[in-house]
């Protein structure tokens, strides 16, 4: 059972992640992390990317976009 309830620094530290894209190939896969910003009382979307082996992440995801700038709804194209 839950003790508490959400607080506000919880939300703050949330992280979403959304706009999943598989690469052609299977090799890759590219998404959307949303965080918040406390301090603009907004959130903020960047795209990251994760190497795939089997269909299973194979180590760390890294930033694929400029985390000056707003990104999402990353997509692959054919070739």
């Amino acid at each position: 059972a839950q003790k508490r309830g959400v607080t506000a620094d919880d939300y703050y530290r949330m992280v979403d992640v959304s706009g999943v894209a598989i690469a052609p190939d299977g090799g890759m896969a590219a998404f959307t992390v949303t965080t918040v910003v406390e301090n603009a009382n907004r959130r903020h979307r960047e795209v990251w990317i994760a190497r795939l082996r089997d269909g299973a992440a194979a180590g760390e995801a890294f930033r694929f976009s400029d985390p000056s700038r707003e990104s999402f709804q990353p997509s692959w194209s054919p070739d």
